[in-house]
């Protein structure tokens, strides 16, 4: 038996050594490592609709030194993570010699967000992550009606504020009018308090354009007051930058309630139920626009204009002229920022736009209006525009200075309104009065104005019963 045991272990020796040898004369992969190949410079997502085919998945072979690997057989995984929703044309690929090897996926399964492995054939220790997004059938036009039927509750919202606070001031709105005197710093207020009470700079602008025509106040008392608009404004701002929308349909439901009572508790409603449908406005809309997160195409855009400002700012000063209100554009901003889609470099460019793009429903209200109203609205846009201009050459600073002020992105953003437009208030609240003279000399009263029709009948006063009423 002795003997017997003695052979075998003699065998077991010679297998192992043989195993040994083998092992030692085949040539082995060196060290190497696994890189996917990005869709874009900004994104690694691969995105499709559910059937579309993405002929180009790429994964990239380096060895030790950096150097692309080629002839090296790379798999990629046929199943996501949960439900199996991709389908590889071809499991197996071998790298060229760029150290590439491509695959065509099919994105078989239902809409969401997926991921499949690549790895090397002979070493599945080295793999890399390869990320997938499946979007539902005709997700575009389901993005469309998404931003626009938010962006239309929002916009309605803010108009039942708007209502509701200025039912709630009734006769005080006269005696607010009085309060303007030749000082800034109480035109400044009276303008804080105007567009707070209607919840659009561009309907207090507006007032103010029809103010002056009627001969009600003088261009100083005006410029300060449009100054005051700005500020006003960035308040809407900072309300929907808070992360409360999940409470949309709660404030909906009470408003509602409320507005079926009579007398106070009915105003006080129509203001809670415009609050409720701005938040659920701003849910809408941050929801349907979810699939453009990591999307190339969407991350490339926003990269460009981190580094681009301009056309960013002319997209949104175009959009906040047609919508009439600059809290729609941030409030759009602020949706994408809910999802992460937009960085702050990207997103003050468009706060910077819609700032100046309000101005533009005070310029058309001043068509039909006198010299002395034509001066407000123009002087609104300058100085809308002037505090754009003076912050953009220190963009960079500025970015920092609002980083600084929260760690939250949506509250960076609404810092960044607040700031740009105290800022601008700030800076050019001393020089209303060369303002005031300069704007003078540059469009002179009419000749044919006549001096005895009466102003104070204005039609753009027909939905301010209070001063229509008065006039």
């Amino acid at each position: 038996m002795g003997e017997e045991a003695r052979k075998r272990k003699d065998w077991r020796l010679r297998i192992g050594l043989a195993l040994a040898l083998v092992l030692i004369a085949s040539p082995r992969l060196p060290a190497a490592t696994l890189h996917l190949v990005p869709p874009s410079p900004t994104a690694d997502l691969f995105v499709g609709s559910v059937g579309d085919t993405l002929p180009k998945v790429t994964v990239r072979v380096l060895d030790s030194g950096g150097e692309p690997l080629a002839n090296v057989n790379v798999g990629l995984s046929e199943w996501g993570e949960g439900e199996t929703a991709l389908r590889v044309l071809q499991p197996t690929a071998t790298t060229d010699g760029r150290g590439e090897a491509t695959f065509s996926v099919v994105l078989s399964g239902p809409a969401g967000e997926y991921s499949a492995w690549a790895a090397l054939v002979d070493e599945p220790a080295v793999s890399v992550r390869v990320p997938f997004r499946a979007l539902r059938d005709h997700w575009g036009f389901f993005l469309i009606m998404g931003v626009g039927g938010g962006l239309a509750l929002f916009l309605y919202g803010l108009r039942l504020i708007g209502r509701g606070l200025e039912r709630a001031a009734s006769g005080r709105l006269r005696s607010y009018l009085a309060v303007m005197t030749s000082s800034p710093m109480r035109s400044l207020a009276f303008g804080m308090v105007g567009t707070l009470m209607v919840q659009s700079s561009s309907a207090s602008t507006v007032l103010l354009v029809s103010f002056a025509s009627a001969g009600l106040v003088t261009l100083e008392q005006c410029l300060g007051a449009t100054l005051g608009a700005g500020v006003g404004s960035t308040f809407t701002v900072q309300l929907i930058s808070f992360r409360i929308a999940e409470y949309a349909l709660l404030a909906v439901a009470v408003g509602f309630a409320l507005t079926l009572s009579r007398g106070r508790r009915r105003r006080v409603g129509g203001i809670v139920l415009g609050m409720g449908l701005m938040f659920f406005g701003l849910r809408v809309m941050s929801e349907a626009m979810a699939p453009l997160k990591g999307m190339p195409a969407v991350s490339d855009f926003f990269a460009a204009t981190a580094s681009d400002p301009l056309p960013a700012l002319i997209v949104a000063t175009v959009f906040t002229a047609i919508v009439q209100a600059s809290a729609a554009t941030i409030g759009v901003v602020l949706g994408l920022s809910f999802q992460g889609i937009v960085t702050l470099d990207a997103a003050i460019p468009f706060v910077f736009g819609a700032n100046i793009g309000t101005a533009a429903t005070a310029i058309l209200s001043s068509l039909g209006a006198d010299a002395e109203g034509k001066r407000v609205a123009w002087a609104h846009a300058a100085f809308r525009a002037g505090g754009v201009a003076l912050f953009l050459p220190f963009l960079g600073p500025f970015t920092r200075l609002v980083q600084a002020t929260s760690s939250d992105l949506p509250r960076q953003i609404a810092n960044c309104h607040t700031l740009l437009n105290l800022g601008t208030a700030v800076l050019f609240l001393p020089a209303l009065p060369l303002a005031a003279r300069l704007f003078r000399a540059a469009i002179p009263d009419r000749e044919s104005d006549d001096e005895f029709r009466p102003r104070s009948l204005d039609p753009r006063f027909h939905e301010q019963p209070t001063i229509a009423l008065a006039g």
